[in-house]
């Protein structure tokens, strides 16, 4: 069995892998280790504040991993948690689909 490996696709997805690298870089050094509220770890990742808190009533962000309740009121984000999450729902999706 012969498999044909064109060496420009091979370059884009290294090119993608690096740029997602940068970006990940980028976000970590602008965002603090814990983000306060909703709707700031949804500016963070390109969502609403309400759309962050709509996917933690689902159970799409879990209590512990990816946030925790500092009170009744205020809800204080893991940047990581939603910075792996993003690359697996998101980005990489889309770089592994070209």
């Amino acid at each position: 069995m012969l498999i044909e490996i064109k060496a420009d696709d091979i370059a884009d997805k290294v090119a993608d892998m690096i740029l997602l690298k940068l970006s990940r870089k980028f976000d970590e050094k602008m965002y603090p280790v814990e983000i306060k509220g909703d709707m700031e770890a949804g500016n963070m990742i390109g969502i609403s504040g309400d759309a962050m808190k709509q996917r933690r009533y689902n159970g799409f962000y879990i209590e512990g991993q990816h946030f925790y309740k500092k009170s009744d009121k205020i809800v204080m984000w893991f940047r990581d948690a939603l910075l792996d999450e993003e690359a697996l729902n998101g980005r990489s999706k889309t770089i592994l689909a070209s």
